[in-house]
C-alpha cells in the first residue's frame, strides 16, 4: 500500500472518531439538560390552630324578704339576679359563659371538654343550714354544638349544703368565628317547709365554667 492510501485511510479514521465523540457528547448533555427541566417544588403550610377562650362565670343573688316568704305567696318561684337587691318572678336566662375560637384557620374542628362548678359561697353558710330539699334549684341550658348532663333539667342545689356540684360537658366548634354559650337561671321555690326560716335572707350562688382540654382536627 502506498503512502497516499495510508494517509487517506488515516484521515478517514480520524474523521469517524471525531464524529463518534461529538455525537456521544451531544447525547450526554442532551439527557442531563432534559432532566433538570423536571424539577417540582412542594410548599407545606401549617395552619394556626388558634385558641379556645371561655369567658364568664357569674354570682346570682336572691334577696328573700318577709313578704316574699309569706304564706300568701306560698308556691311562688323567685329567680336570682346579678344584683343582690334584685328579684324576679320570671325566668331571666342569664348568660353563664361564652366560648369562642380566635386566631384559628377555617376548616378546622375544635373538640373540647369543660367543667361547670355550682357552689354556695362561704357568705351563705348560715343559709345552707336552713335550706330544705326541693327549695333551691339551678337550670342550665346547653348552647349549639354542646352536650352535658342535666342540660335543661332542674339541679337541686338544696343538697349542696356543704359541697359543690360539678357537671362535665363537651362541645365542638368549627372554623374561626363560631361560638357557643351556656345560659340558665337559679331560682327558689317558696314551699310550706321553707317559708319561715328564710325570711329576710340573701342566697348567693356562684357558677364557674372552665374549658379543661381541646383537640384540633
Amino acid at each position: 500500500m502506498d503512502k497516499k492510501n495510508i494517509l487517506a485511510l488515516s484521515i478517514i479514521a480520524i474523521a469517524v472518531l471525531l464524529i463518534a465523540v461529538i455525537s456521544s457528547s451531544f447525547a450526554y448533555f442532551s439527557v442531563v439538560g432534559s432532566n433538570t427541566s423536571a424539577t417540582t417544588n412542594i410548599n407545606l403550610v401549617t395552619p394556626n390552630v388558634g385558641t379556645v377562650g371561655t369567658t364568664g362565670g357569674v354570682t346570682l343573688s336572691l334577696n328573700l324578704t318577709a313578704a316574699n316568704m309569706s304564706y300568701s305567696n306560698k308556691g311562688k318561684t323567685y329567680y336570682a339576679q346579678t344584683a343582690s337587691t334584685a328579684l324576679s318572678e320570671s325566668p331571666v336566662n342569664h348568660t353563664i359563659a361564652s366560648i369562642a375560637v380566635s386566631g384559628g384557620a377555617s376548616g378546622l374542628t375544635y373538640s373540647c371538654q369543660g367543667k361547670i362548678t355550682i357552689s354556695l359561697p362561704t357568705d351563705s353558710n348560715t343559709i345552707k343550714s336552713k335550706l330544705t330539699s326541693g327549695s333551691l334549684f339551678a337550670k342550665l341550658t346547653k348552647g349549639a354544638g354542646m352536650e352535658f348532663t342535666d342540660s335543661g333539667t332542674e339541679i337541686d342545689l338544696s343538697t349542696a349544703k356543704d359541697k359543690n356540684i360539678e357537671k362535665t360537658f363537651t362541645y365542638t366548634l368549627n372554623g374561626t368565628t363560631t361560638s357557643t354559650s351556656i345560659t340558665g337561671d337559679v331560682y327558689f321555690k317558696n314551699t310550706e317547709t321553707s317559708q319561715n326560716t328564710l325570711s329576710n335572707s340573701s342566697i348567693n350562688v356562684k357558677i364557674d365554667v372552665v374549658t379543661t382540654s381541646c383537640t384540633v382536627k
